[in-house]
This record gives C-alpha cells, sequence and structure tokens, in this order.
C-alpha cells in the first residue's frame, strides 16, 4: 500500500466510548507524516545522487575502455615498427 504523508494527515479514527484520545492520535499522526515526508525527501534526494554517480561511473567505465584500447593499438604499432 502506498502512503504518502497526506494520507496520513487526513486518516480519521472513530470516536468509542473510553477510545484513544483524538488531539493524541492527530498529533502523532502529524509527527509521523513530517518524519515520513522528511525520509521520503531524503530517498529522493539520494536515488538522484545515485542515478548522477552511476552516470559518472559508466563515464569513466568508457574512458577506460578508450584508453586500453589506445594502449593496445599503441603497442601494436611499436611491436610493427
Amino acid at each position: 500500500m502506498n502512503m504518502t504523508p497526506l494520507d496520513m494527515r487526513k486518516q480519521t479514527f472513530n470516536r468509542v466510548f473510553r477510545g484513544y484520545d483524538q488531539e493524541e492520535v492527530q498529533a502523532f499522526l502529524e509527527m509521523a507524516a513530517e518524519e515520513f515526508e522528511r525520509l521520503n525527501r531524503e530517498n529522493i534526494e539520494l536515488r538522484e545522487r545515485q542515478a548522477a554517480l552511476q552516470s559518472e561511473v559508466d563515464r569513466y567505465q568508457n574512458l577506460e575502455t578508450t584508453l586500453q584500447e589506445t594502449l593496445r593499438t599503441a603497442q601494436q604499432a611499436a611491436g610493427e615498427v
């Protein structure tokens, strides 16, 4: 089930005799929603950072491949000379 901070904030509970204090439940839900929202933002930022770092790793791997091919070509040319 995908839950958002807004879902947590809009959640309502039925009133019953000798039930939970509604204000206390709402305060807890608000606190939980704020923490959930913070973690959700952090998760998005980390995913974006991971994507950027993966792109950089891919670029370095391509550079490594190019350098290895250049080295092989230079070794072949040196061997022919």
